[in-house]
C-alpha cells in the first residue's frame, strides 16, 4: 500500500472516536465512584505522559520501532518476524500512549462544561488534545502506509 493522503481524516476521525469515547468513559465513571480527587489523579496521571522524560521515553521508542521497520522492509534478515513484531508492538505502544494522553485533554472539557460549565481555558485543553490525536493519526497513516500486503485478485464463487 502506498502512502495515501487522502485518507488522513478518516484515520483522524477514528483516531478522535476512539480515544473521545475510551476517556469520557474513563472520566465519567473515575467522576462517579471518587469525585474530583479521582479525576485529578487520572489526569495527574495523563499530565505525566507529556513531561520531558515521558516524551523522550516515546521518542525512543518510535524510533526504535522505526529502525526495525526499516530492516524488516530494506533488508532479509534471518528472523524476519520478530523483527515485524517488535517494531508493531513498539509502535502500538507509542500510539497507545499518545492516544490516551490526547484522549484525556480532548474528553475533559466537555465533562467540565457539562458540570461545571464553559470556562476558557478548556479551549487550550480541548487544542492540544486534537494536536495530540492529529499526530496520532498521521503515525497510524504511516504505519499503515508501509505494511505490506499482498495483491491478490478477488476471487468469485460458482
Amino acid at each position: 500500500m502506498k502512502f495515501d493522503a487522502k485518507l488522513y481524516p478518516q484515520y483522524l476521525a477514528s483516531e478522535f472516536i476512539i480515544a473521545f469515547i475510551s476517556s469520557i468513559f474513563i472520566l465519567f465513571f473515575t467522576y462517579i465512584f471518587e469525585g474530583a480527587n479521582g479525576i485529578t489523579k487520572v489526569l495527574d496521571s495523563a499530565n505525566g505522559k507529556y513531561s520531558f522524560s515521558s516524551l523522550t521515553a516515546i521518542g525512543v521508542l518510535f524510533f526504535f520501532s522505526t529502525i526495525l521497520f526499516i530492516i524488516n522492509r530494506l533488508f532479509n534478515p534471518k528472523n524476519k518476524l520478530i523483527y515485524k513484531k517488535v517494531a508493531n508492538s513498539l509502535y502500538d505502544l507509542t500510539l497507545s500512549l499518545l492516544r490516551v494522553a490526547g484522549g484525556f485533554l480532548v474528553a475533559l472539557p466537555f465533562l467540565i462544561i457539562f458540570i461545571d460549565g464553559f470556562q476558557l481555558i478548556l479551549i487550550k485543553f480541548f487544542c492540544f488534545g486534537f494536536a495530540s490525536l492529529a499526530e496520532v493519526a498521521g503515525f497510524s497513516l504511516f504505519r499503515d502506509s508501509i505494511e505490506q500486503r499482498l495483491e491478490r485478485p478477488i476471487q468469485y464463487r460458482k
